[in-house]
């Protein structure tokens, strides 16, 4: 076996389904269940369920399992486990996607047909079938107007400056946290916004926003938070800012998923 420079020995890396077992992963040359054509359903699933106890998978995980496979058999009505094809998985995958089931069964049950019939009974049913993935969902872009209205809307100067500092500097909530009056610098009109860590960045602040950050700076320490929280030396916590914002946009009357 090589080893390296250190004297550790090398291990070379293992693919998903390479012939030596895993954690999880069997041999592909001596599977865990025989699909042999007198194996019924029942005593299929009883086989299934001891390969999983036996890897410690939960009760909540066995019952999924199970009615995965109770409605895969009912849809295609296979006379035994030995019978099925990877073009019966496909429509039952179809079926599924005809009935608008959620994109997260879609994946479980890929996952559980690809684990029984693939990974302990030795097939490939489910070989090139993609499970579907969490759809992306984009964000509505609020107008000039909208944020207007929501500045309108906030009963407070501290409410007015999250919300102008959020669209006007197109800063992030945990950024906005943690800004400190030393921050600003109504001279240049730029505001020093730290992120990941040690690393700055300079932006621009609205016309509008300076005299009220002029006068945070004249009358509070420079090392205090903007925003401060309950505790003292603490910001405001983010989801404080996010139910605000939130707020903000239910009394301005917006139909708009804002966050």
């Amino acid at each position: 076996m090589n080893s390296y420079n250190d004297g550790r020995p090398y291990r070379a890396p293992r693919s998903a389904f390479d012939s030596t077992p895993g954690p999880f992963l069997l041999p592909r040359a001596i599977p865990a269940i025989a699909l042999t054509a007198s194996l019924d359903w029942p005593d299929f699933w009883n086989l299934v369920q001891a390969q999983l106890r036996e890897k410690a998978f939960q009760r909540g995980t066995l019952r999924t399992y199970r009615q995965v496979l109770r409605s895969f058999r009912s849809h295609l009505r296979a006379a035994v486990p030995s019978s099925v094809t990877s073009h019966d998985v496909k429509t039952f995958i179809r079926h599924l996607v005809e009935k608008q089931a959620s994109w997260s069964w879609q994946s479980t049950c890929v996952a559980v047909l690809r684990t029984t019939f693939d990974k302990l009974a030795g097939r490939s049913v489910t070989a090139g079938l993609c499970a579907p993935k969490r759809p992306i969902k984009l964000g509505d872009i609020l107008s000039s107007n909208d944020v207007a209205g929501m500045i309108e809307a906030a009963p407070t100067i501290r409410d007015r400056l999250i919300v102008g500092l959020l669209y006007g500097c197109g800063l992030k909530v945990g950024e906005l946290c943690r800004l400190r009056w030393q921050d600003v610098n109504v001279a240049a009109k730029q505001l020093t916004v730290r992120y990941a860590g040690t690393q700055t960045r300079c932006v621009a602040v609205p016309e509008a926003l300076l005299p009220v950050l002029a006068l945070g700076v004249r009358q509070c320490p420079a090392d205090d938070h903007i925003f401060r929280g309950v505790r003292p030396g603490r910001p405001l916590a983010e989801r404080s800012i996010e139910r605000v914002v939130r707020r903000l946009a239910l009394d301005a009357g917006l139909l708009k998923d804002v966050c």
